[in-house]
């Protein structure tokens, strides 16, 4: 059988037989590690008092009707690991990419609360000074009208001399 064949039949043999196992879950794996058969092992976990929760590589016709006619049985933590090692590697690879992006974050974070807060610096000199400048206009109208009761008063003044003839 062609390795291409065996991993079509361990496909469809996968989707055809998920789910059902007298011995607890059953969970295709990428491994090396294979049956008497030529289809990949499968992991599945222990339900034996001894050994309860234990994960083991198991035949992927266990508990069908012939059991020792594929009695794969092999502890899945005394297993080749190295497909294990590759994806902890990509994961740590992983892990670094997203901590690179997160520093990367970080920093970009604290540019624009420094960026913040210089600017909400120069909203409170503006606020200052428009405050100051409102008060200096309140101040300019203030004096205005001042002037203009002056020159009122001035007019008046200078009318009640012509009236008085020193005109």
């Amino acid at each position: 059988m062609s390795r291409q064949t065996r991993e079509i039949d361990s496909s469809i043999y996968s989707v055809l037989s998920y789910g059902s196992s007298s011995v607890g879950a059953k969970v295709p794996h990428p491994s090396t590690t294979e049956c008497k058969c030529g289809l990949p092992a499968q992991i599945r976990t222990s339900k034996k008092m001894q050994s309860k929760g234990r994960r083991f590589y198991g035949s992927p016709h266990f508990g069908k009707q012939d059991k020792t006619a594929y009695n794969l049985f092999k502890w899945y933590d005394q297993s080749d690991s190295a497909l294990e090692d590759i994806h902890i590697h990509d994961l740590i690879e992983e892990n670094k990419k997203m901590d690179n992006r997160l520093k990367t974050m970080e920093d970009l974070l604290a540019r624009m609360e420094d960026l913040l807060k210089r600017m909400e610096e120069k909203m409170r000199v503006m606020e200052a000074q428009l405050q100051l400048s409102e008060e200096l206009h309140v101040k300019e109208i203030e004096r205005s009208k001042m002037l203009r009761i002056m020159l009122i008063c001035l007019c008046g003044f200078y009318l009640y001399l012509g009236f008085l003839g020193l005109v």
